[in-house]
């Protein structure tokens, strides 16, 4: 009886650490997933010396230095560099204005590449 008691208990205890180790690695799955980093632009307001400068978001990015470049009308300029303070941060002065008529710009930053926007 003593030893069919011992058995169950046995059993018990490891049903509970499989339950407690399956937990403990969904959990650490879903909190390690972060979300997928992105550059996102558009027109600001800001005068530049030519039209306004460009509105650059980085979405999901770790804060410290960060790089990017330009693509205006095929033509890249930079790379251009600034420390983020936030993992989501929107820059809209000192980053890029269009210099041509017509065509398409976009931002390449750190393996991202945004959304293409009309010229200024």
């Amino acid at each position: 009886m003593a030893m069919n008691n011992l058995f169950k208990t046995h059993l018990v205890r490891l049903a509970l650490t499989c339950l407690l180790s399956v937990t403990i690695a969904a959990c650490t799955a879903k909190q390690s997933a972060s979300p997928p980093r992105s550059v996102a632009i558009s027109w600001g307001h800001n005068p530049a010396p030519h039209g306004n400068w460009m509105n650059i978001t980085f979405n999901n990015f770790s804060t410290g230095t960060v790089t990017w470049e330009c693509i205006e009308e095929g033509n890249t300029y930079g790379p251009y560099h600034i420390t983020l303070t936030s993992g989501n941060e929107t820059l809209s002065s000192n980053t890029c204005y269009d210099t041509q008529a017509g065509g398409t710009d976009y931002v390449k930053s750190d393996g991202e590449t945004s959304n293409s926007i009309g010229t200024d």
